[in-house]
């Protein structure tokens, strides 16, 4: 999803065995719409850069914001957040604490053996 307007979706609850097609938008998740080209992407060295800054905690403004959204997003999707802001605060906390930065690192260990 991206934060700069309304996204429509289909939220598939896989807890519930619902799916529910409507409109979503940045705020809903207590986050701000930012333009699109303030996440501008570039080569892989500066993605990878932009991720390794985001783990750390360093990183905020439109980027950390779209990775909340995505992030609570998915959590609501798997049941575990009750709504996109309760997501979105598991996911800043998940990177404010750090478990986020274990995670992403046991992911490469594991992908990399």
């Amino acid at each position: 999803m991206a934060t700069n307007g309304s996204n429509h979706v289909n939220l598939d609850r896989l807890d519930l065995g619902t799916i529910t097609t409507r409109e979503v938008t940045p705020e809903e998740a207590g986050l701000e719409r930012w333009p699109l080209a303030d996440i501008v992407g570039g080569n892989a060295a500066h993605n990878a850069a932009a991720l390794r800054s985001l783990l750390a905690g360093d990183a905020f403004g439109a980027y950390r914001q779209i990775v909340l959204l995505n992030a609570a997003a998915a959590l609501n999707v798997a049941g575990k957040a009750q709504n996109l802001r309760q997501g979105a605060e598991m996911a800043d906390e998940a990177i404010r604490s750090g478990r986020a930065h274990a995670a992403f690192t046991k992911l490469l260990v594991t992908s990399n053996r």
